[in-house]
């Protein structure tokens, strides 16, 4: 995952974003297992711990890309960068979800055009 960000931050950004994207459209059987598996941990609080480590895999670079897309800008984030990773991360999966029983509202490419704003967000609080 680090990989995914070691050169343009913002790009690896949006090749994760694109990423998820692009899986959601190849096969929509693997949120359905995700969220199989996410029921089972609520379920069982002892493995919640050993599950949000797993999950912080993956929100741990893009926090990192977020500050970095941050300090390239000299702009001071929102909030937390890990905040926001992970809110980021649930609006992805949330997308993701609704696209299965809305897809006429949401589009395949819905979190790529979130994501966008996101950065958006980012720059214009230059200065």
């Amino acid at each position: 995952m680090r990989e995914l960000f070691a050169g343009d931050a913002g790009a690896g950004l949006e090749r994760i974003s694109a990423d998820t994207t692009g899986r959601i459209n190849r096969d929509d059987g693997w949120l359905a297992a995700f969220f199989e598996f996410w029921a089972h941990v609520i379920r069982r609080p002892e493995l919640r711990g050993r599950f949000a480590e797993i999950h912080r895999r993956v929100q741990v670079p893009v926090a990192g890309a977020l500050e970095r897309v941050a300090a390239e800008h000299g702009v001071v984030l929102p909030d937390e960068a890990l905040r926001i990773a992970v809110a980021s991360g649930a609006m992805q999966i949330g997308l993701a979800l609704e696209r299965l029983t809305q897809p006429d509202v949401v589009d395949e490419a819905l979190g790529v055009r979130m994501g966008h704003l996101l950065l958006a967000e980012i720059e214009r609080r230059k200065g």
